[in-house]
């Protein structure tokens, strides 16, 4: 299912904005910002139903994540524990309504399991949100905004390379992070600047790539998030006990040129692999 692609910088290109994780929705209740399932006095956390498509705004009250006039948004949607198999599709609202669900999907889960997936996607510049449809069953959400594109002269270009393995907590992989499993609550810093080949932090503004969790001991889920920066309270990877998961990863830089990776429960290693930055 394709959702975009990049041109060479021109006039008319989207520029991208990458920032630090902002949870912007969650529709379980006391996890956060709630989601505006409903309108006005009828607001409130719930799942979504089967066959519901539900409206969520990307700037809710005072958390400006994804500002008037963008063109696209970076986010990561999770799906929580689903009382059957279902699909998720992501499309751009019209003003704060939704119209039929394309044929497409963004998420594929199995019942009673939490998965997410890292999307971006074009958005009406009027409206600033997105519709989530689900086919089966109900399901909790979470919305974690990482980015936005804009149409404007480019101030950051995408730069693609071959993949590269800049960290590989398992012992003997060769990398900066070798030997460093994860424990509960417990944080890495992986460094991402100057590491195989890419840039330097100067140069490197956003990291894209593939970040992966294997093996771990227990149910848990990962943050990455700019190295100098408070824990966001988002979440990237969901795993399983025993599971290997992965996901797209679209993360800011900061001037250290270092990740830091926070895993929640358990004992954990982590993959980060690659595929390409912002300049």
């Amino acid at each position: 299912d394709v959702e975009g692609y990049y041109i060479a910088p021109s006039v008319s290109s989207l520029a991208f904005h990458p920032e630090s994780p902002v949870r912007v929705c969650d529709t379980r209740q006391g996890f956060g910002p709630v989601c505006n399932v409903g309108s006005g006095a009828n607001a409130s956390a719930q799942p979504l139903g089967a066959g519901q498509t539900q409206f969520i705004a990307l700037s809710p009250g005072s958390t400006n994540a994804v500002p008037t006039g963008a063109s696209a948004a970076v986010f990561n949607l999770t799906a929580i524990q689903p009382t059957a198999s279902t699909f998720l599709t992501v499309f751009p609202a019209t003003g704060s309504s939704c119209g039929g669900a394309p044929s497409a999907s963004n998420l594929n889960v199995t019942a009673g399991i939490t998965q997410p997936n890292r999307i971006e996607i074009g958005i009406d510049p009027t409206s600033e949100g997105i519709c989530v449809f689900n086919a089966a069953g109900s399901v909790n959400i979470a919305v974690d905004v990482n980015g936005w594109f804009e149409h404007t002269v480019a101030t950051l270009s995408y730069q693609a390379t071959g993949p590269v393995r800049v960290c590989d907590t398992r012992v003997g992989t060769g990398t900066g992070c070798s030997g460093t499993s994860l424990g509960t609550w417990s944080t890495i810093t992986p460094a991402v600047a100057s590491v195989g080949g890419l840039p330097a932090a100067s140069t490197m503004k956003a990291l894209v790539g593939n970040a992966t969790a294997v093996s771990g001991s227990a149910d848990t889920y990962l943050s990455v998030y700019p190295d100098g920066t408070s824990f966001p309270g988002t979440s990237d990877l969901n795993a399983p006990a025993g599971a290997d998961i992965a996901n797209m990863l679209v993360v800011v830089v900061p001037g250290d040129g270092n990740e830091d990776v926070t895993n929640a429960n358990g004992t954990i290693d982590f993959i980060l692999d690659a595929t390409g930055w912002f300049q």
